[in-house]
């Protein structure tokens, strides 16, 4: 199979944006590991300064999964293919050999990547949660720690009006 020269410009754009969706993965893995070192290390700030890095690469890759879709319905399209819900799975059969074999070995390192970037968040969403869960338990434990029980009844004499003392504790939620 003969590409046109348009056709090898599309491929060769394709490629391009597959390597690099593949490194801005890798970097979102790295961050997401940092992440978790973070969660775990109780380091809010860091986490804040990796949650912005992590939302302008996600960004990144949205407008690089977008760009790379409309490429490969592009190519389809020149290929005489059909644009409605095509992959690029569906226009590697029609290139030649090499370029499809080079394609989808890139494609699937970005799959690879993206799988291991989704399970290292889902990670760190178990971590969060059962952070925000201490945090809470921690709160409801210290704030009943200072209310005194229903029939708690002080032993020290009561204030001017004949009522007992009352604790003055600050409650913030």
């Amino acid at each position: 199979m003969s590409q046109t020269v348009e056709q090898r410009e599309l491929v060769h754009s394709i490629e391009s944006l597959l390597v690099e969706g593949f490194r801005k993965l890798q970097s979102l893995v790295a961050i997401t590991k940092e992440e978790r070192t973070a969660f775990l290390n109780d380091k809010v700030t860091a986490l804040e300064d990796l949650v912005d890095k992590k939302e302008v690469l996600l960004d990144d890759l949205n407008q690089i999964e977008n760009h790379r879709q409309a490429l490969v319905e592009a190519l389809a399209e020149d290929l005489g293919l059909t644009k409605e819900g095509i992959t690029l799975a569906k226009v590697l059969p029609a290139l030649e050999a090499q370029t499809a074999t080079r394609l989808k070995r890139l494609s699937t390192g970005v799959l690879a990547l993206a799988e291991e970037a989704r399970a290292l968040t889902s990670g760190n969403h178990a971590l969060a949660v059962a952070g925000l869960d201490r945090v809470d338990a921690m709160q409801t434990f210290l704030l009943n720690f200072f209310d005194p029980p229903a029939s708690y009844q002080p032993t020290n004499r009561p204030n001017q009006e004949g009522s007992a003392p009352v604790w003055d504790v600050e409650r913030r939620v």
